[in-house]
């Protein structure tokens, strides 16, 4: 691994962990369901940002395999925390 990719990979992983650490912090103290819900859903994002970057650290394509099921979990579970917050919401207004 030359020098230049093993620099851009370690400002790569450092940025996302910094990413990934703020947006845990806006899932345990968002004010509301919905901050909670934007935070878990960068978390995914984040994460699968990570195995991209493993991927690539490693020259692996299964981190990119990984990193598309958990784009796919974390989009099918926002949807669907994001209608039952849209349901609660019409119940109690």
């Amino acid at each position: 691994m030359t020098e230049l990719r093993a620099t851009v990979l370690v400002t790569a992983l450092t940025a996302l962990a910094l990413a990934l650490a703020l947006s845990f912090i806006r899932v345990v103290r968002g004010p509301s369901a919905a901050d909670r819900l934007v935070g878990l859903d960068l978390c995914a994002n984040v994460g699968a940002g990570l195995m991209g970057v493993a991927g690539i650290a490693y020259d692996d394509h299964v981190f990119l395999d990984i990193a598309i099921i958990i784009i796919v979990t974390g989009f099918v579970g926002t949807a669907a925390f994001a209608q039952l917050i849209g349901t609660q919401k019409r119940r109690f207004p």
